[in-house]
């Protein structure tokens, strides 16, 4: 039997779960709440949280935030940028924001 068919008791459930949630939390982030943002970037970083094992919630959340603040375009382009650097989580993309908001200001 192939190893990836060997699977514990109850393990392929809760991954069935996982993916279930995952997806629902990319809807509700792109389709219902934000369809401007393009999914490109936003994407790669939700896979990137989901592969890490992180709270999907707490990160989605502050990218709303962050989307409110910045518009979809400041806020795409920083989620690249942050995933171009290595760095994937809604606080290094609202650092980068951030530090492009001073720099204008100076």
């Amino acid at each position: 039997m192939p190893y990836w068919q060997d699977t514990p008791p109850g393990v392929q459930e809760r991954l069935d779960q996982l993916a279930g949630l995952f997806v629902a939390c990319r809807e509700a982030f792109f389709d219902t709440a934000h369809p401007e943002l393009t999914e490109t970037s936003a994407d790669a970083l939700l896979d990137a949280l989901a592969l890490r094992g992180e709270n999907l919630g707490g990160h989605t959340t502050r990218l709303t935030q962050l989307l409110e603040r910045y518009g979809a375009a400041e806020l795409d382009h920083a989620i690249a940028d942050a995933l171009a650097r290595g760095a994937s989580g809604a606080a290094s993309v609202a650092h980068i924001l951030d530090q492009r908001a001073r720099a204008r200001k100076a």
